[in-house]
């Protein structure tokens, strides 16, 4: 995405009352075993070619909560970018009362429960 789109993005997000994007660990994460018990979540590599320690997973659903974590960033910007199409579509079917079978509430629902108040 270029700036300019990120420009457009944000001021849609700002017409329509989407929260900001939250300052979380930029990705891509990565998901490394750590030992048998553990299962961490790495963000990006920094300036100085380290990664940042963004969750350490254990118990019996280690590795799937680990993978959905690792994927939470990208989510939500795929999430962000789906609602921003949605709203900003003209196609017939969006003017149907459903938007197409999209729940637009519950996509802003979904990204505010990700992002600071």
């Amino acid at each position: 995405m270029n700036a300019l789109d990120r420009s457009a993005a944000q001021a849609a997000r700002e017409c329509d009352g989407l929260p900001e994007p939250a300052s979380h660990t930029p990705g891509p994460r990565i998901v490394k075993r750590f030992d048998d018990a553990q299962i961490v979540v790495l963000g990006a590599e920094n300036n100085n070619g380290r990664r940042d320690l963004v969750g350490t997973f254990t118990g019996p659903r280690r590795e799937a909560n680990a993978r959905l974590d690792a994927a939470a960033a990208d989510l939500l910007e795929m999430l962000r970018t789906i609602h921003d199409t949605i709203d900003d579509h003209d196609a017939w079917w969006m003017d149907c009362p459903d938007r197409g079978g999209f729940d637009l509430d519950r996509i802003k629902a979904i990204i505010a429960q990700a992002t600071p108040d």
